[in-house]
């Protein structure tokens, strides 16, 4: 069996995963689910469905263990990775860092829920608003720094921003691929340092352009 394309090539399959992993995240999100590490795992499966993960290789491990599968033990257990100069978090890290965000996140969605769920997004209040890209922002910077997953990690991140966004109305505004530029380069690198508050910029800004265009 041909193997497909290259998980990180702008390919058809590529194209037509994404797409389906939208339309899921959008139902969802708009159903107002719990976000759970099952369903995050699952999408990124989907994502990497028919796409080649040769790296797995030169780590020992076969092509499916890379996907919809968060770094560390049992077979995940050695696999590091880099980002530029920053490493994610050690393998026997990712799983308890994960379930603590996802808390956070489950702590923070209930308090919106309550207070802005009923709202449209063009009723929010500046605060409210800031509010969202905050969750957001802060989901998306977490999960590029801690990097669960051996690859694929930016493209999920982004998903997941866009995600809170549209459980609250929002339409999203970060593009899973080509990878956005501009501020958000300068975001993405901040949150490698803990550092959210530039993707949270980033964020709020890109839908006031977003709205000013409408």
């Amino acid at each position: 069996m041909a193997a497909g394309p290259h998980w990180d090539a702008d390919s058809p399959e590529l194209r037509a995963n994404l797409k389906r992993i939208f339309k899921a995240m959008r139902r969802h999100a708009e159903a107002r689910h719990a976000l759970n590490a099952a369903d995050i795992k699952g999408w990124h499966a989907d994502m990497m469905k028919g796409l080649s993960v040769p790296e797995a290789a030169d780590v020992g491990v076969s092509e499916s263990d890379l996907k919809g599968a968060f770094r560390g033990p049992p077979r995940l257990a050695h696999v590091t990775v880099t980002i530029g100069i920053h490493e994610g978090v050690a393998p026997d890290r990712v799983l308890g860092e994960v379930g603590a965000l996802l808390e956070r996140v489950a702590i923070t969605v209930a308090v919106l829920d309550e207070a802005i769920g009923s709202k449209a997004p063009a009723r929010f209040t500046r605060d409210e608003l800031r509010a969202v890209c905050e969750l957001a922002g802060t989901l998306h910077g977490e999960w590029v720094r801690i990097h669960p997953f051996g690859n694929g990690n930016g493209r999920m991140a982004r998903l997941l921003a866009n995600w809170v966004l549209m459980r609250y109305g929002i339409e999203p505004v970060l593009s899973p691929r080509p990878r956005p530029e501009g501020l958000y380069e300068l975001a993405a690198r901040a949150s490698m340092h803990g550092r959210h508050d530039v993707m949270v910029l980033c964020i709020l800004s890109e839908i006031e352009a977003a709205a000013g265009r409408s």
